[in-house]
């Protein structure tokens, strides 16, 4: 597990913690006042000074703490990653759907095709994407075909054209699907969601060249595995 932090400098403010501490103590002045007239009585008083400084009212100051640090984590904003947990999507706010509509697709698993999971898990990631997003959609079955020629925020249409894709007799173009993809990005970072099964010889392979142009502006590509249980 580890902790990041959207803005580390703003750790800073966790020395406000010490304002409500401070605050607190000062309140709490003494209120008796000793007349004396010997040095004798000095330790008598210090010592009952420092009695009377104890902190009264614990749960108003913890309240104060409480308070300052809910302030604190609302600007450095720190998320908890556990080890071996799946990326989340939309986070770049840029993503493209690559779906695999080639022949190897129409295999069937537990009464579906590969196709339809792949449809159905790409309209899934597609509504858990935070507001703003900006999407597109590509096909990569036979000729890989983008919807569009740029990114757009419509997450309506890009659901209109997962739901529009149809299976192909075609094989996996997975180089042009990755190429459209890095064409729609336009230069500039992103997520690249990638569902198809694999399937073909030297399918992976074929498209190092364009993975690495895709790594090499900063996008993610993420593949979204589609096997049967055969």
């Amino acid at each position: 597990m580890s902790l990041s932090l959207l803005v580390p400098v703003s750790l800073a403010l966790g020395a406000l913690l010490v304002g409500p501490v401070l605050a607190h103590l000062a309140r709490q002045k003494p209120v008796e006042k000793i007349q004396f007239g010997a040095m004798i009585l000095l330790k008598r008083l210090v010592k009952r000074v420092r009695r009377q400084r104890r902190i009264r009212d614990p749960l108003l100051l913890l309240l104060r703490l409480l308070v300052v640090l809910a302030l604190v984590l609302a600007a450095t904003q720190p998320r908890l990653v556990w080890e071996g947990d799946v990326p989340e999507t939309g986070l770049s706010g840029r993503v493209v759907f690559v779906i695999d509509n080639s022949l190897s697709m129409a295999q069937v698993d537990e009464g579906q095709s590969l196709f339809s999971k792949a449809r159905e898990s790409a309209i899934e990631r597609l509504e858990e994407l935070p507001i703003g997003a900006q999407v597109a959609v590509v096909s990569m079955g036979g000729t890989a075909e983008a919807f569009g020629d740029r990114l757009h925020g419509q997450l309506e249409r890009a659901r209109a054209n997962l739901e529009g894709i149809q299976q192909s007799y075609g094989g996996t173009d997975l180089v042009g699907g990755l190429h459209a993809a890095r064409i729609l990005l336009e230069g500039e970072p992103g997520e690249v969601l990638v569902f198809t099964d694999e399937a073909g010889p030297g399918v992976v392979e074929e498209a190092s060249l364009e993975l690495e142009l895709l790594l090499g502006i900063g996008a993610s590509v993420i593949p979204v595995s589609l096997q049967t249980g055969v």
